[in-house]
């Protein structure tokens, strides 16, 4: 299993010797932010999508986007991919 994951890019893998070493290449938070950005390249009107997506999170998850969208905008930094 570990080594279908490594094909996938998901975990890297080092061998010492005999020992097999694997580590996860990104964070849990990473890999679902990748799985939402692939689902909005599915649809055909992404803007369309996210606002859905924004209709559905809960008045604090939305104050965390709101948030984070702010800090983005006010330090000139773009999304991350």
């Amino acid at each position: 299993m570990l080594t279908r994951l490594e094909k996938k890019g998901l975990v890297r893998h080092e061998r010492t010797g005999s020992l097999h070493h694997f580590a996860a290449t990104a964070t849990r938070e990473s890999y679902i932010a990748a799985l939402m950005h692939d689902a909005l390249d599915v649809g055909s009107d992404r803007d369309a999508a996210l606002v859905r997506f924004a209709e559905t999170v809960s008045p604090t998850e939305a104050a965390v986007l709101r948030q984070a969208l702010d800090d983005m905008a006010n330090s000139g930094t773009t999304p991350r991919p």
